[in-house]
């Protein structure tokens, strides 16, 4: 079914990395079922094949692309760009997901292991970034969106030796995505930059860091309640179906507010603020992770939210958004640091 909001996006083209499985797969899907065109891309295709054919079966107004690339490989990346631009004109959409995880920490973990997670996590996703920019802005086209799918590991540092290095990549693209953010600004264009930032979720990502001990890779799933890919797919969806005039202002106010040591719901601002406040249209980060109960907010720049619908039950949205009483401080919040993500 159609989704509101999701009119303007029918028959453009979406560029999502990693889609052969997981996180990319589920995007992937969501987004064909929306009537958009989709470059899916892996190193190994065939899953991405099957995907399209089953997409194809069912019915679905999009179309999904199947494409080869090896993201660690930039001449790779720019012959997929090439390709986009000369069999579809370019890019609207750009959805960073592809990650990877190496068994390797910073007191003897190996050097290609390191490099293998910076290359894909970070370089392809730089690159990536720069390409689909590049594919809008020489098209003229002022709304696209870039969407990185990044970590909770991107926000805090958990004592699990064998993804110190990964976090440090994630930690790397919540930086980058503030730095995008700002250039966006100052381009003066409309082209949006979004952070999502799930917890754990039941991928294939567990067995692939584990892969000499499926056990363990087994019990990262078992004791606890995890999203499932479609849950950070509905967030894509959600996020790309917001009219332009909503901007969202995100941060972090840390651990133990809520059960389970989940973080405050996320609050919404339509851009409806007094001018000159420096508010940021292009700012949007969600955190997600697998605990029911919580909601999202909407307020006219006032510090009294009303209620706003969440995304669907028991998917919750981790996060707060700031309003124009708090612009530009940073204050110690009840458990720990305020981090905003405002600016002038």
């Amino acid at each position: 079914m159609a989704r509101a909001g999701m009119e303007r996006w029918r028959d453009r083209l979406a560029l999502v990395t990693g889609a052969s499985g997981g996180i990319g797969a589920a995007v992937a899907r969501a987004l064909v079922q929306q009537g958009l065109k989709v470059v899916g891309c892996a190193r190994t295709v065939s899953n991405i094949e099957e995907l399209a054919a089953e997409c194809k079966s069912a019915g679905y107004p999009g179309t999904l692309i199947p494409y080869r690339c090896d993201l660690s490989n930039e001449e790779d990346i720019l012959s997929m760009f090439s390709a986009v631009r000369s069999q579809h004109s370019g890019v609207d959409i750009c959805i960073n997901n592809a990650g990877l995880a190496r068994p390797d920490p910073l007191l003897s973990g190996s050097t290609s292991g390191w490099k293998d997670m910076f290359n894909v996590n970070v370089l392809a996703l730089s690159i990536c970034t720069r390409e689909a920019y590049q594919s809008m802005k020489e098209r003229k086209v002022d709304d696209g969106h870039i969407i990185n799918i990044n970590s909770m590991s991107g926000h805090r540092v958990v004592p699990q030796s064998v993804i110190h290095f990964y976090s440090a990549t994630k930690y790397a693209v919540t930086a980058l995505t503030e730095g995008l953010r700002h250039e966006l600004r100052e381009a003066q264009t409309h082209i949006r930059a979004t952070c999502i930032s799930p917890g754990v979720v039941e991928t294939q990502f567990a067995f692939k860091l584990h892969d000499k001990d499926p056990e363990k890779a087994a019990a990262t799933y078992e004791h606890m309640k995890c999203l499932k890919p479609e849950d950070v797919a509905e967030a894509v969806i959600y996020v790309l179906s917001t009219p332009p005039h909503v901007q969202y202002l995100p941060f972090d106010l840390g651990k133990g507010l809520w059960p389970k040591g989940g973080l405050p719901p996320t609050f919404l601002y339509p851009n409806s603020c007094p001018s000159g406040l420096g508010w940021q249209r292009e700012a949007l980060t969600l955190y997600l992770n697998g605990y029911p109960g919580l909601q999202a907010f909407s307020s006219p720049c006032s510090a009294s939210p009303t209620p706003f619908p969440a995304l669907q039950p028991n998917l919750g949205v981790l996060g707060v958004g700031g309003h124009h009483a708090d612009y530009g401080k940073r204050t110690p919040g009840p458990s720990s640091q305020v981090d905003f993500t405002l600016d002038n």
